[in-house]
């Protein structure tokens, strides 16, 4: 089984409501073992599971009766605290809603963008060589709502040692930046950006010479500046 088949036909949550048949228990099983993602949205599941059950099962003769209740008080004391009944209840069905409300706004719109990503397309790209010169024309990048796309662009050779930084702005605004290695930018430097990361715009990405590791590097001086513009694509 497959990673983007077990997304699509929902594996996990069937799993967990034990709807699968023998067979697809089976497979499913061998495919989580192996798969990091599906086995963490099982362990949330079954712990959202394990929490409801936990909830559903108090009862108020053993959280929260006074002791002459539990010791056989009168119906007046018993019939005072009978409000709590409705209360435990109350609450299951809230965890129930948050369990709910989290696949339909969290899990279930990542699972689909995760089938869409595993499932092999074209990716839109554009080279952004003809925009170094702003008289130039300024490549244009048409995608669909949360489509992503990618970026080509050539970084001049620094000495070495030296990475680089680029900079993707709208103005004085950083939207993001990208390290990219002195081995990397000897070749054609291909930036993969995600669905939804830039609105329609146009944008400048300026690469920056960049000294040092990780944990302390200097940003240095400009090195080359690109402009490129995101579109919608009409349908």
């Amino acid at each position: 089984m497959d990673h983007s088949k077990a997304l699509k036909d929902r594996f996990v949550e069937r799993y967990l409501l034990n709807e699968l048949t023998a067979e697809e228990k089976v497979a499913f099983e061998g495919h989580y073992f192996a798969c990091q993602a599906c086995a963490e949205e099982l362990r949330c599941g079954e712990a959202l599971i394990e929490n409801l059950r936990e909830v559903m099962q108090q009862t108020p003769a053993d959280a929260s009766l006074p002791k002459a209740v539990k010791a056989g008080g009168t119906l007046r004391h018993k019939v005072q605290f009978q409000w709590l009944f409705p209360v435990f209840a109350a609450a299951s069905i809230v965890l129930l809603l948050a369990v709910v409300g989290y696949q339909g706004m969290v899990t279930i719109p990542r699972l689909q963008r995760e089938v869409s990503m595993a499932v092999p397309r074209p990716l839109t790209s554009v080279s952004l060589a003809s925009s170094v010169s702003r008289g130039g024309a300024v490549p244009t990048v048409r995608i669909g709502a949360s489509e992503p796309f990618g970026l080509y662009l050539d970084i001049p050779p620094r000495g070495e040692g030296v990475g680089f930084l680029c900079e993707v702005r709208t103005g004085s605004k950083v939207e993001f930046t990208v390290r990219v290695s002195e081995k990397q930018a000897k070749d054609t430097v291909h930036l993969l950006i995600p669905g939804d990361t830039l609105k329609p715009g146009q944008y400048d990405l300026i690469v920056r010479e960049l000294a040092g590791n990780d944990s302390s590097s200097t940003v240095g001086s400009e090195v080359i500046r690109y402009l490129f513009q995101v579109e919608n694509k009409q349908k």
